[in-house]
């Protein structure tokens, strides 16, 4: 298993040459259907947040060169906060994909299939994922960026395919992300991981408290989890500490360091930490127990329940949860 990891300005030969040092497409051939799953979390770019239209143009390009055909997508978000379709346009990526002349596709469009993922409680749910991303394409590429988690620890290559998740709540799914990330792994043959490391997230994440580091970075691996591993300690997270990181190991979708092979240039050693806020501590709860979930996010009571809490905490204007668009407690409604 190969990883390649350089720090460079991300020129689109640059990335090629990181992406062939890794061995990302070595048997894929001319005519092959390949998925770009970049990590659009917000509605409009945000540095070490989410993944930059010219390294998908990059990618994109590096993948047309070999008689690829490419599809970049993106699921909404995961308590339906923002519109995909609109940020699709505010992060420049219909323009850049019309140019390329590739298709962009909100996963929601697709018929869904569900999956059966068994989980460590001993019981199976069902995970709706787009037919196509099943059946019509040689391999998924993910394009994350190096970020802490409040929830999760990192997101990474894995973590980003919780995107392919068919349901604008997939929120509902938390309590059973390591499980289902380490199935959708395996079910939607994962061909490789390519880094946009130009900005990390340090402090907290995945969106709007952490801090942003200039890394500089570019990344591949023919391998998602081996790359995953890699980016991981790299940034100061042992992968065996990451719980969903630690699940796909012991079942074989991330293997142990002594099995990659990786090769760096220019690549120093950083200490990201995660340091959770009040807020990240509550919502842990919600994360861990589907009762809760349900609570906060999808019941009657999300709407007021989320208004006392920006009331306390100020809310980012971009972004909303499902029942908290014009809702406000009785005694400031117009009489």
């Amino acid at each position: 298993m190969l990883a390649s990891l350089g720090t460079a300005i991300q020129s689109g030969e640059q990335v090629k040459h990181v992406a062939e040092l890794a061995g990302v497409g070595r048997d894929w051939r001319a005519g092959d259907a390949i998925f770009l799953k970049p990590n659009l979390t917000y509605p409009e770019f945000r540095p070490g947040v989410t993944t930059g239209v010219g390294f998908i143009t990059a990618v994109a390009e590096f993948l047309l060169d070999k008689g690829c055909r490419v599809t970049v997508g993106e699921g909404p978000g995961g308590y339906n906060g923002f519109s995909m379709k609109a940020a699709f346009e505010a992060h420049g990526l219909n323009v850049a994909c019309r140019r390329l002349g590739i298709p962009v596709v909100e996963l929601s469009d697709w018929e869904p299939e569900q999956i059966p993922v068994a989980t460590r409680r001993g019981t199976a749910i069902g995970v709706p994922v787009p037919k196509p991303l099943l059946y019509d394409f040689r391999a998924l590429v993910s394009l994350p960026v190096p970020k802490v988690h409040c929830m999760t620890g990192v997101s990474l290559g894995l973590k980003n395919l919780w995107g392919c998740i068919a349901d604008p709540f997939r929120i509902r799914f938390h309590p059973f992300l390591d499980e289902i990330v380490a199935e959708l792994t395996s079910r939607l043959n994962v061909g490789a991981a390519l880094l946009d490391g130009l900005y990390g997230l340090d402090e907290n994440g995945p969106m709007v408290d952490g801090v942003v580091r200039q890394l500089g970075w570019i990344g591949a691996s023919s391998h998602c989890g081996a790359h995953d591993a890699v980016v991981a300690r790299l940034l100061g997270f042992p992968p065996e500490e990451v719980s969903h990181l630690r699940h796909a190991m012991q079942v074989g979708v991330v293997p142990r360091p002594e099995d990659i092979d990786l090769e760096t240039t220019g690549i120093q050693q950083q200490h990201f930490s995660l340091r959770l806020n009040v807020w990240n501590r509550i919502a842990k709860l919600t994360w861990l127990h589907p009762k809760l979930t349900w609570l906060v996010y999808l019941s009657p009571l999300a709407g007021p329940i989320h208004w006392l809490m920006y009331r306390v905490r100020g809310r980012p204007k971009e972004l909303s949860v499902r029942g908290l668009r014009g809702w406000e407690p009785p005694s400031h409604r117009p009489q």
